[in-house]
């Protein structure tokens, strides 16, 4: 995927969701940041706001 600051603010909106999602659902850190092409760091950010 590249940077996603890059990408438009509703796409940033929607991945963060996806992450969050996944993680809700089951998925370890690890896995979630590997699926959907995003740092560590950053799930454990979103995981930390949700």
């Amino acid at each position: 995927m590249g940077d996603a600051r890059h990408l438009p603010p509703p796409a940033q909106e929607a991945l963060r969701w996806g992450t969050v999602a996944a993680w809700v659902a089951g998925w370890d850190r690890e896995d979630v940041a590997a699926v959907f092409g995003v740092s560590l760091k950053g799930v454990g950010i979103w995981r930390a706001k949700w």
